[in-house]
C-alpha cells in the first residue's frame, strides 16, 4: 500500500466521462470550467491537478484545452507512477477510482459544484480513507484528517478484500495485477465476481438525474 504523504503537490483527477451523459455537465465549455476552477482552487494551497481523462475524451479538444489551462494530462501507461507522487486523489464514480484505493492513498469523492449529488458505491464509500468533498475549500482539512490517521488495519482490510482473497504477503503482487487489469479494461470493465472489477465501483447507471455506481 502507497504510504502518502500531505507535503506531495500532485492532486490526481480521476474521471469518468459524466460529460456524456448530459445529466452533470451539459457542454464541453461546462466540464472545462469545472477542472480550471478545481485546478485554481488547488493551487492556492500550493497543489497541482492532474487529469486522467475518460478514454472519451481522445475523440475531442478537451485535453487540449485542459494543457492550455496547465492541467496535466496523464496517459494510462503514466497512471501509477503519478499516483505514487500524489498526495490524494479526486474520483468520481468509477471504477478506475478503485486503483488509487487499492493503493493506499486518500479519496476525495467529487460532491462539489455541478457534482453536487453524485452518489458513490458502498465499497467505496466503505473506504477507510474515503472523505466526501463538497467545497473545494474542504480539501486541505480532509486532507490533514487523513494524514493523521496512520495506515489502518480497517484499511489494510479493505485492500485485502478489494482485490480478492490471497495470503496476505502475496497481496502487493495481486494489487498490481488488478491496477494493470482495471487500466487496461477501463472502457468496458467486468470481471469476476469478488474481485475489484465487479465490486469497487461496478457499471455507472444513471439515476434521477445523476450518474451512480451500483456497488
Amino acid at each position: 500500500a502507497h504510504c502518502f504523504s500531505p507535503a506531495n503537490r500532485d492532486v490526481v483527477y480521476v474521471d469518468t466521462g459524466l460529460i456524456y451523459t448530459g445529466y452533470v455537465f451539459h457542454s464541453p465549455d461546462e466540464f472545462v470550467a469545472h477542472l480550471v476552477e478545481t485546478h485554481a482552487q488547488l493551487g492556492q494551497a500550493g497543489r497541482r491537478l492532474l487529469f486522467k481523462p475518460h478514454p472519451d475524451h481522445s475523440r475531442t479538444d478537451i485535453p487540449r484545452r485542459l494543457e492550455a489551462a496547465g492541467i496535466e494530462i496523464i496517459a494510462n501507461e503514466q497512471l501509477v507512477a503519478r499516483l505514487q507522487n500524489c498526495c490524494a486523489c479526486i474520483v468520481e464514480p468509477s471504477t478506475m477510482a478503485g486503483i488509487p484505493a487499492l493503493m493506499g492513498l486518500p479519496l476525495m469523492l467529487a460532491q462539489y459544484g455541478k457534482l453536487s449529488g453524485q452518489r458513490f458505491g458502498r465499497v467505496l464509500m466503505s473506504y477507510p480513507r474515503a472523505r466526501s468533498l463538497t467545497c473545494l475549500r474542504q480539501f486541505e482539512e480532509l486532507l490533514e484528517a487523513v494524514g493523521r490517521e496512520p495506515m489502518s488495519e480497517a484499511t489494510r482490510a479493505w485492500i485485502q478484500q478489494n482485490s480478492g482473497p490471497l495470503p496476505s504477503e502475496q497481496m502487493p503482487g495481486r494489487v498490481a495485477r488488478v491496477v494493470r487489469s482495471v487500466i487496461a479494461t477501463s472502457t468496458g470493465i467486468r470481471g469476476p465476481a469478488g474481485g475489484v472489477h465487479a465490486r469497487v465501483a461496478g457499471a455507472p447507471r444513471v439515476t434521477d438525474g445523476h450518474r451512480e455506481s451500483v456497488s
